[in-house]
């Protein structure tokens, strides 16, 4: 994670910062809890896509003074969060909903429960590939 988040995220949410470090486990339980009627999720997007943003104008920035001709962005959120992109095409990778499953659940510290929470956020699958 940037280093520059830490402290952002660590204002907010104190208990997911670990030997300075962003406990990730703990930072999901608490945007994914909507219990509290808090949106925790959004505050975390408010926090962190300034950064990325910034981030990502850089290394626009610099592959134009390295003259690069081509450029290719990994966007997870691209359709969730509409911004307003400078992109000439899209490419969507995909797998089929089972293949996308059995390889979420293998990453560490996710839960079905979990899972279905992020899913529940996206946009479905077949919109993007449309």
């Amino acid at each position: 994670m940037n280093l520059q988040a830490v402290p952002l995220i660590g204002k907010v949410f104190p208990d997911v910062i670990t030997d300075n470090s962003v406990d990730r486990t703990k930072l999901a339980k608490k945007v994914l809890d909507s219990s509290s009627g808090a949106d925790n999720l959004k505050l975390l997007e408010s926090l962190i896509h300034p950064l990325v943003a910034k981030k990502r104008e850089e290394f626009f920035t610099a592959a134009g003074e390295n003259h690069e001709l081509l450029i290719v962005y990994d966007i997870p959120l691209l359709f969730e969060k509409r911004s307003d992109y400078k992109l000439d095409y899209v490419v969507v990778a995909t797998a089929d909903s089972e293949e996308q499953r059995r390889r979420v659940l293998k990453r560490p510290g996710m839960t079905p429960e979990k899972f279905e929470s992020i899913l529940s956020k996206q946009v479905p699958d077949v919109i993007k590939r449309s």
